[in-house]
Order: structure tokens, then C-alpha cells, then sequence
């Protein structure tokens, strides 16, 4: 994302957050003209600043229009793709899901409906061609993807069903870290960890590692979901110039920056976005949070830190602190690595990462605020 970009983005979303709905769209229309990008870019913060913004359905060019009901869930038919809809079991920026019946196989699955932008942008084959190598993933950590299609004018993926609740459900109910659940915690991050280094190993990278993308299986068994925003590594970069990849609270900070470069930073930001995630379970909190969305990214692509505090064991801290660093070069180079010390930590041995000497930190501080 360019500097002019952003800029774009924060006038005009300063110019319409305080209008009321009507003439909000309206305006929008007047400052994006033809830029589809740019109002879609907007329109996300918005839904993200205040869940009031769809308050009318909204029509997109489509093959079969696209039923959006007044909170922006796309309305399935009962019968679709050879699906029985039943539920809605989840909603967010990668689409709406529901709980289906495959009616071939007669077995529960969870059918992903993909977000309004996917047909709006043309961004379908992109998404099937990534969903084709993450399909091949076979991991006991990681959600299959049983197929993935369009029909009627829908993108739709079919995935594995989970049936025990997320890392966000927890975080919301208060199931946060105790003397008794900090081994829990420290357990079902090496899983995730070990499923992460699984992944980048077939050249597949996440990118949007979050708490509700962390899933619980009726035993209780953590999974991995949702690899929709995945780059395949070594290949030519399927998302679009200009695309904020990401969820703000666990965004890395060189993806605010601009776009990642090269293989081991794509690696790296899943490294980070997997500390913010756990800092959240444990603390309560993202390590950086603001009002807005906006204020939100400019904390995290900011010199500031979040560190856990001292009630947690000092090799855990070490270690999410370590996923947090700001440069990318200097988290740990790798899921495998992360997964290690997580392993040394539950053992009981000594870990790999060394928390930072006063003499690296003060060099590390004048390095992001150089003299003038």
C-alpha cells in the first residue's frame, strides 16, 4: 500500500465516518468515482469503525445478483451447489460461512461464501488458483479444503467442519491465561506453530492469522483455517498491487509499510501475526488496538512495542516477544524454530531466544529514531 494510497483512504474515510448511512453512500460515490478499489478499501474500515454501515441491501454485477441481507451476510439459497444450507456458523472479511450438508457424501461440512469484493474485483480465478495448492495441504493442524468453485454468481469454498469453538470464542468468554492454562496455551501454539512450518515448507503462507482463525475440534484439538489471503511463495503474487492483506490488530508492521519483498518476509509476518494472536489470548488484548482502524495501523507500524507482562513465565514472554519484533529479521527465522522453543518451553528446558540486553535495545531504539 503506497503513501498516496493510504492518504486517499484516510481523507476520504475522515471525510463520510460521521454521515449518516444515505448520505454516506452517497459521498462515497462523489470522492471513489470509478475507483472500485479505493471505496471497497474504504468501505471495509467503515464496517470495521461501526457495524451499522450496510443498513440496505447492495446490488454488485454478478452472473446471479448477489442476495445481501441488511448485515452484509450473503443470503444462500436452501439448496446450493448440491449443499443443503442450514446455519450461519461465522461471518468476517474473507466471507460468510455457513454450516451445509454435502448431499453426496451426506456428511456436515462448513461452506465459505466469499466476500463481496472477490466478484466485484474479478478476483475469483485468483482465489481458485490458490485454493488449489492449499488444497493439497494434509496436516493435522490445518482445516482441509474439501473443493472450491463458483456457482450462480457465488465463490464458494467447501472446508472441513470444526465443531469446538475458536481462540476468539475463549478470548470472549474469558477463558484467558491462568497458572493452569498458560501450558494449554503454550500447547496449542506449538500445534499452530507446527502447522505453520508444515505449510511454509509447500510454499504456502497464511496471512492472516488470527484468533478466530484458529479453530477447536470436538476433542479439542487445535486447527488452523482460512489460508484464503495465502501467497503462493516463489511464484508471482496472485493479490492485486495496492491490497491491504490482513487483519489491522495482527497486520505486521512491514505489510503497512508496503508490501513484503521476498519469501522469508511473507514468512516472517506470519511469524508475527502468530505473536500478536497468542499476546491476545493471554493478555485479553491485541498488542495494539485504537479507536479507528486507521489509529489502529499507525500503532502498529509505529516504534512502539507490547510486551507480556511479568506474571507470565520469562522464556513464554522471550518468545512472543521475539515473534513481535518489529523487523522482520529479527523474529525467528522460521515457524520450525518458533515451534522449538515452544517445545523447550513445555519441557522445561533452556529456550533458543535470548530476551534483548539493555545495549540492544538502546541500539535497536536509535535505529527506528535516528538523530536529526
Amino acid at each position: 500500500m503506497t503513501p498516496d494510497r493510504w492518504g486517499d483512504i484516510d481523507r476520504i474515510f475522515k471525510e463520510v465516518c460521521d454521515l449518516d448511512p444515505a448520505a454516506r453512500v452517497a459521498r462515497l460515490s462523489e470522492l471513489c468515482g470509478e475507483d472500485r478499489e479505493l471505496r471497497l478499501l474504504v468501505e471495509r474500515f467503515l464496517e470495521d469503525d461501526k457495524d451499522d454501515f450496510l443498513e440496505q441491501p447492495v446490488q454488485f454485477a454478478s452472473p446471479t445478483p448477489l442476495r445481501i441481507d441488511p448485515t452484509g451476510v450473503v443470503d444462500l439459497p436452501p439448496h446450493f451447489a448440491g449443499f443443503q444450507v442450514q446455519e450461519v456458523i461465522g461471518r468476517g472479511g474473507q466471507g460468510t460461512v455457513y454450516l451445509a450438508e454435502e448431499e453426496s457424501l451426506a456428511r456436515s461440512v462448513a461452506l465459505k461464501v466469499l466476500p463481496i469484493d472477490v466478484v466485484v474485483s474479478g478476483a475469483a480465478e485468483r482465489f481458485q488458483k490458490e485454493a488449489r495448492a492449499v488444497a493439497q495441504l494434509a496436516h493435522e493442524h490445518i482445516v482441509r479444503i474439501h473443493a472450491y468453485g463458483e456457482d450462480q454468481g457465488y465463490c464458494y469454498c467447501v472446508m472441513e467442519h470444526v465443531s469446538g469453538g475458536s481462540v476468539w470464542d475463549r478470548i470472549v468468554v474469558g477463558q484467558l491465561a491462568s497458572p493452569e492454562t498458560v501450558p494449554e496455551i503454550a500447547r496449542t501454539a506449538q500445534a499452530i506453530a507446527r502447522a505453520l512450518s508444515y505449510a511454509h515448507g509447500r510454499g504456502i503462507v497464511h496471512r492472516d492469522i488470527k484468533p478466530s482463525n484458529i479453530l477447536f475440534d470436538a476433542e479439542g484439538a487445535p486447527k488452523l483455517v482460512d489460508f484464503g489471503l495465502a501467497k503462493i511463495l516463489q511464484q508471482q503474487s496472485l493479490s492485486r498491487s495496492g491490497d491491504l492483506v490482513g487483519t489491522p490488530n495482527y497486520i505486521p508492521p512491514e505489510v503497512i509499510a508496503g508490501a513484503p519483498a521476498t519469501d522469508a518476509q511473507y514468512v516472517a509476518g506470519d511469524v508475527y501475526s502468530f505473536g500478536a494472536t497468542f499476546y491476545h489470548w493471554l493478555m485479553g488484548r491485541p498488542p495494539f488496538d485504537g479507536d479507528m482502524l486507521h489509529e489502529t495501523l499507525r500503532r502498529v507500524g509505529s516504534a512502539e512495542r507490547a510486551r507480556l507482562d511479568t506474571r507470565f513465565p520469562r522464556d513464554l514472554r522471550v518468545i512472543i516477544d521475539k515473534c513481535l519484533e518489529k523487523r522482520p529479521s529479527d523474529r525467528y527465522e522460521d515457524a520450525a524454530a518458533l515451534a522449538a522453543d515452544l517445545g523447550r518451553f513445555l519441557a522445561g528446558d533452556p529456550i533458543a531466544a535470548a530476551p534483548l540486553g539493555v545495549w540492544q535495545r538502546a541500539t535497536r531504539s536509535v535505529a527506528r529514531r535516528p538523530f536529526r
